[in-house]
């Protein structure tokens, strides 16, 4: 009997440990594990003022409440969202002013957030988006057209946006203008001046300079042989003409080396067109 009692008592405390060790080696409940963060996230961006938006929160808590905060506080949107069994929901934001936003969503230790920006476009103006100046009104602040040279401009009263005075040249032709800059050649008296292409404009001033120097040593040439013929014998006024005329004649050398020196540099090492 003693060891009947002695052999029920130890198979008791087996299954007492046993029992223990089962339940210390039991996987942790769904509740207990870790979950990673929840996301929100917005498909439309940037976001246009006054429009309603689609929005969206996913691997959150299932079937849980999450709060929601915008800052700047110029936004409708549900400040309570209630996640389906799959721990997601999708809800509408609208945003009333343009500029950089951030939402949140909190459940208990659960939270996550994002950074937006609300931007009108030229179209939801209903604007034109031009590479000119506007000639009515300030330029729109829209998303998509405000890098110069481009400008959001409003219509005009016939429904689309002047253009600038003509100014520009098509082709090389000075007589028909444009108000675009596509050939990057500003409509003169004197010709289409080359402003966008640096070297093209630096050969234009140089072969205008030269032309012009060419003139005036001509012109002194004229003055000196005028002083020569008008001389009557006069010693000081005879030397002076020959002076000019020497000084002269010297300069349009002088212009000539340059210009061979300047075409040499120019044309063959730096390749400026114009010449």
């Amino acid at each position: 009997m003693r060891k009947f009692l002695t052999y029920a008592f130890c198979f008791s405390l087996l299954l007492t440990l046993s029992k223990l060790g089962l339940t210390f080696i039991r996987p942790p409940s769904v509740s207990a594990q870790v979950k990673a963060p929840c996301i929100l996230v917005i498909p439309d961006l940037p976001l246009t003022p006054l429009a309603n938006s689609s929005a969206a929160l996913a691997l959150g808590w299932p079937n849980s409440r999450y709060n929601v905060t915008v800052n700047p506080s110029s936004c409708t949107f549900p400040s309570t969202i209630t996640t389906n069994a799959e721990g997601a929901v999708a809800f509408t934001i609208s945003c009333t002013n343009q500029g950089s936003y951030s939402i949140t969503a909190s459940s208990g230790p659960d939270n996550c957030g994002l950074t937006f920006e609300v931007n009108k476009t030229c179209a939801a103006y209903g604007g034109n988006c031009l590479s000119v100046s506007c000639s009515q009104g300030s330029p729109y602040p829209s998303s998509d057209c405000n890098t110069p040279p481009l400008n959001c401009c409003p219509p005009s009263s016939g429904g689309q946006a002047n253009a600038s005075i003509p100014i520009f040249c098509v082709g090389n032709d000075p007589d028909q203008r444009t108000a675009t800059t596509g050939s990057g050649k500003l409509a003169t008296a004197i010709g289409c001046i080359p402003v966008g292409d640096t070297n093209a404009l630096v050969g234009f001033i140089l072969t205008w300079g030269l032309g012009i120097a060419g003139g005036i040593a001509f012109i002194l040439i004229v003055v000196a042989g005028f002083q020569i013929i008008t001389s009557a014998g006069n010693p000081q006024k005879l030397q002076a003409g020959k002076e000019l005329l020497t000084s002269a004649i010297a300069g349009i050398f002088l212009i000539i080396f340059a210009a061979f020196i300047l075409r040499l540099i120019g044309v063959s090492i730096l390749g400026i067109p114009g010449f």
